[in-house]
């Protein structure tokens, strides 16, 4: 029969320490940024216990493998089966995330008279060179979409204008729904705040508001989403 050891409520207030500093880096990352350090605290203190259970029973001579797991069985698999079962229950009762969700965005005719200008002004999220960039403006000036192009090679393709639609309508589908129903500003997007220097980026300020390169974006983005001021966007990409 195992033995019965003192409780350390020293430690055990230690381990709660550690729970919560590993809660709040979860919760607040700027706040308490070592915060993920609680999670080594708390493994050296249950390792600790459980060491001092071991040596105690192998000094007793009676220290076995099945009844030291069975006790971390009967101690861990309670909390388990109840985080498996809410779960599970949460899992058949939430939406799918894999669901189709349909998003509006200008349609890709009228983008096609803005394309020059956030190819030639990257008028964004400092756009070009790397593929993994969430917006990412592919064509003449910059990153390619085929390996058998060169930026200032061959002029922009028609699959890159598509690449480029997709992506900007991609960098915040939710926000850009939104924005198409009525139920937010332009403003809020991305898309003219980075190049407006209203949120910082590595490419600084790209356009003033009410400049040829803010109007090209905006009437894209306006109540009629096909309304485009064609010749305020000729113009902004004229001046990059």
């Amino acid at each position: 029969m195992a033995a019965r050891h003192a409780y350390r409520p020293d430690l055990d207030g230690l381990r709660a320490v550690a729970v919560l500093a590993v809660l709040a880096f979860h919760a607040f990352p700027k706040a308490l940024p070592g915060g993920f350090a609680g999670v080594d605290v708390f493994f050296v203190i249950s390792g600790f216990l459980i060491s001092g259970i071991i040596f105690e029973a192998l000094r007793a001579g009676r220290f076995s493998f099945a009844d030291f797991y069975w006790r971390r069985v009967r101690r861990i698999f309670p909390a388990l089966v109840l985080v498996l079962a809410a779960c599970l229950g949460l899992g058949c009762t939430l939406p799918d995330p894999s669901a189709t969700v349909v998003a509006t965005c200008p349609s890709r005719a009228s983008f096609t008279s803005v394309a020059p200008f956030l190819e030639t002004g990257c008028g964004t999220i400092d756009c070009h060179g790397q593929p993994s960039r969430p917006l990412r403006i592919m064509g003449y000036n910059g990153l390619r979409l085929s390996p058998t192009d060169i930026p200032g090679g061959n002029p922009t393709t028609v699959a890159e204008v598509d690449a480029n639609w997709e992506s900007v309508c991609g960098l915040q589908p939710e926000l850009m729904t939104q924005v198409e129903e009525g139920q937010a500003p332009a403003g809020e997007l991305l898309l003219l705040m980075k190049p407006l220097g209203q949120t910082n980026h590595k490419g600084g300020t790209v356009i003033m508001p009410g400049d040829d390169g803010d109007t090209c974006l905006t009437s894209w983005l306006g109540k009629d989403f096909d309304d485009v001021d064609v010749a305020a966007c000729a113009r902004a990409s004229a001046a990059q």
